[in-house]
């Protein structure tokens, strides 16, 4: 795609025109009206769409050149692929950030479970449990979905409350 491409198909983006889609559309010769993209007349010899659509918002008469269409439909689907990708992409990060908090969960229970029977001679594991709390607070803001969420925050609070338990360093 050229960048004069790119430009006018973005612009229809922008425009909100990506809700225009082409079993909408009426193939026919030019009406003499303006090019709602290009502004320039759609003259006889020229083969212009027209959509019943909504610009703004408000019902509306479409009429684009072939070449315009053709600018729509390329940004529109650069777009539905981009907003796919980056929905997937936010997905598998929010996994990776659940896989990474369900993991602290374990080495700070583990930290607990180790000190356990010399609680009183090493307060040591559990500041490093209380690190790791401090840490998956600020991580769990990142873990989609938000059923996953919950779970780990659930989680999170039950190491939470061995903690609070834990004595007192001296």
């Amino acid at each position: 795609m050229d960048n004069l491409s790119r430009k006018l198909g973005a612009r229809f983006v922008q425009e909100g025109l990506g809700e225009l889609r082409p079993r909408d559309a009426r193939m026919q010769p030019g009406t003499g009206a303006f090019c709602i993209h290009c502004h320039h007349p759609l003259s006889a010899h020229d083969l212009e769409y027209e959509f019943r659509g909504r610009l703004l918002g408000r019902p509306s008469l479409l009429r684009l050149h072939v070449r315009c269409f053709d600018h729509w439909q390329s940004a529109a689907i650069a777009q539905a692929l981009t907003e796919r990708s980056a929905r997937r992409l936010r997905n598998e990060s929010g996994r990776a950030t659940a896989q990474l908090v369900r993991t602290g969960l374990e080495t700070g229970h583990a930290l607990l479970d180790i000190a356990a029977p010399r609680a009183g001679a090493h307060p040591e594991p559990s500041e490093r449990a209380r690190d790791i709390v401090r840490s998956l607070e600020r991580l769990l803001a990142h873990v989609v979905p938000v059923e996953e969420r919950d779970r780990v925050g659930r989680a999170l609070e039950v190491l939470r409350l061995r903690l609070a338990a834990w004595p007192a360093p001296p």
